[in-house]
C-alpha cells in the first residue's frame, strides 16, 4: 500500500496519545520495579518517536506497513551505575513484560572493535495489566527499552553528537582514535564493577571478624566502616547510602572516635 507523507501524519496524530500514555505508564511502573528490587540507577527516561523521525526511518529501512514495523514509536531508556545490574534488569523484563525481542548490541562488535554498547528490548504490555484503568486501550502497542550503565550512555550520547550511525561512517584517519575512547570507557565500566566488589568484600570482611569476636572493631572510620557497623549490629535495617552518608558527617563533626560510637551502639542493643 502506498502512503503519503499527510496520510502517515494523520493516522500518526491520532495514535499519539496511545504512545504518550504509554510511555508515562512504563515510566513510572520501570521505576517501580527498580526499587522493589534494589537496583541503584540514574534514570528511567521515556519519548515518544516524532513524526520526522518516524518519516525518516520509513524510507530508510523501507517499511511496507510502517506502522506495524516501526517498533520504538515508544521508547524508555533505563540508566544504571553497575555494570553488573544490568543482568538484574533483563531478568525483571523478562519477568514483567511480554517480550517480542531483544538484543546485546555489543554481539554486533568484533572481538577487535570497540563501539556503541547497549541491551535493548522490543515488549508489550502483558493482558493483564490491560484491564487497570492506566492501560487500557494500550494492547499491542510495541515498547523499546534500553539498558545500559552510565559509561555505555556517555559513549551513546558522543556517538549520536558526531553523527555517526556505524563505523563505516567514520574517516579512517579517526577510527582508532574513536575505538580507543571506547576501549576506555568500556574498561572503565569493569574496573568500576571490580570496584563495587571490592567494597562488597571489604564491608563483609569487616563483618566476618566482628562476628568471630563478637565485637565490632575497626582502625579506619569511613562510609564503608559505618556500613558495615550498621549491617553487623542492625542486619535487618534499611540501606540507604545518603543516610549513612549523614550519619558519618554527623559523627565526624562532633569527633567521637569509632570506639565510642560502637560502646553506643552496643548499649542500644
Amino acid at each position: 500500500m502506498k502512503y503519503t507523507e499527510e496520510s502517515l501524519k494523520i493516522k500518526y496524530n491520532e495514535l499519539k496519545p496511545l504512545f504518550e500514555r504509554t510511555c508515562t505508564n512504563v515510566k513510572e511502573v520501570l521505576t517501580i520495579f527498580l526499587k522493589e528490587n534494589n537496583v541503584p540507577f540514574l534514570a528511567v527516561s521515556t519519548r515518544v518517536k516524532d513524526f520526522s523521525s518516524f518519516y525518516l526511518k520509513i524510507d530508510r529501512k523501507k517499511y511496507c506497513n510502517p506502522f506495524n514495523e516501526t517498533e520504538d514509536f515508544c521508547g524508555s531508556r533505563i540508566i544504571l551505575y553497575h555494570l553488573s545490574d544490568i543482568v538484574k534488569v533483563n531478568q525483571i523484563i523478562r519477568k514483567e513484560f511480554d517480550v517480542q525481542n531483544n538484543e546485546d548490541k555489543t554481539d554486533k562488535l568484533n572481538v577487535n572493535e570497540f563501539g556503541y554498547r547497549s541491551y535493548h528490548f522490543i515488549v508489550k504490555l502483558k493482558d493483564k495489566w490491560l484491564e487497570t484503568p492506566n492501560y487500557r486501550g494500550l494492547k499491542g502497542i510495541k515498547i523499546e527499552i534500553q539498558v545500559r550503565t552510565v559509561l555505555m550512555h556517555a559513549w551513546a550520547e558522543i556517538e549520536h553528537k558526531l553523527g555517526y550511525k556505524n563505523k563505516d561512517q567514520v574517516p579512517k584517519e579517526l577510527r582508532r582514535k574513536l575505538f580507543l575512547i571506547s576501549a576506555k570507557l568500556e574498561e572503565a565500566d569493569g574496573q568500576f564493577q571490580e570496584l563495587v566488589r571490592d567494597i562488597g568484600d571489604y564491608q563483609n570482611e569487616l563483618i566476618s571478624k566482628a562476628e568471630k569476636k563478637g565485637r565490632f572493631t575497626s582502625n579506619e572510620f569511613n562510609l564503608n566502616t559505618i556500613q558495615a557497623l550498621l549491617d553487623f549490629y542492625f542486619p535487618e535495617h534499611e540501606k540507604r547510602e545518603y543516610a549513612t552518608l549523614e550519619s558519618l558527617k554527623e559523627i565526624r563533626s562532633l569527633e567521637i572516635p569509632l570506639t565510642k560510637v560502637v560502646e553506643y551502639v552496643e548499649k542500644l542493643k
